[in-house]
């Protein structure tokens, strides 16, 4: 689905650069390779990166599926999306929750993905509102707030507080006393 994702971009009559992470998925990276230059997209193809936060930063919108690693990122960036092709179960929760919260579009099939890129990019209104609804969502220090429930069941024996009161930002402490 990757080429016809990026012959379909063609379609939106914009000067678009694409960045496309194939991450350590040689078939695809090649396969996107092959495009270059053969469509009217700006086309960059990237393997593994270990400078996804930096890739984001300057990216206007993704175009992905609903992964939990990939949508938590772009939602702290603040990077408007469309979703596409979830797998069934927690992506199709995760699709869910991203457009009902208006930090994502979705793309039922590949030749929608054209129309709802165009409608953000051309809709600064829209791509703004999309980036502070994702950043408001975002929950960058969630990592930190699951060591620290760890810690404190590590270094005490009950644990039922923390299940009832976890902590909610990195600043707040899962210490129990």
């Amino acid at each position: 689905p990757l080429d016809e994702i990026i012959l379909n971009l063609e379609r939106c009559r914009l000067p678009l650069q694409a960045l496309v992470v194939t991450g350590r998925n040689e078939q695809m990276k090649a396969q996107a390779e092959s495009l270059r230059g053969k469509v009217a997209v700006g086309l960059r193809v990237l393997g593994w990166s270990d400078n996804v936060p930096e890739l984001m930063a300057v990216a206007d919108l993704l175009i992905t599926k609903p992964g939990g690693l990939t949508t938590a990122e772009a939602m702290a960036m603040g990077l408007p999306m469309v979703l596409t092709h979830p797998i069934p179960g927690p992506e199709e929760r995760n699709l869910d929750y991203l457009t009902r919260n208006g930090v994502a579009l979705a793309a039922p099939t590949l030749r929608e993905i054209p129309d709802l890129a165009l409608r953000i990019l051309s809709g600064d209104s829209e791509r703004r509102e999309m980036a502070r609804r994702a950043r408001e969502l975002a929950r960058p220090d969630a990592a930190h707030a699951v060591a620290q429930v760890a810690r404190a069941l590590l270094e005490q024996g009950s644990y039922i507080e923390l299940l009832a009161y976890p902590p909610t930002r990195s600043d707040d402490s899962a210490y129990v006393m």
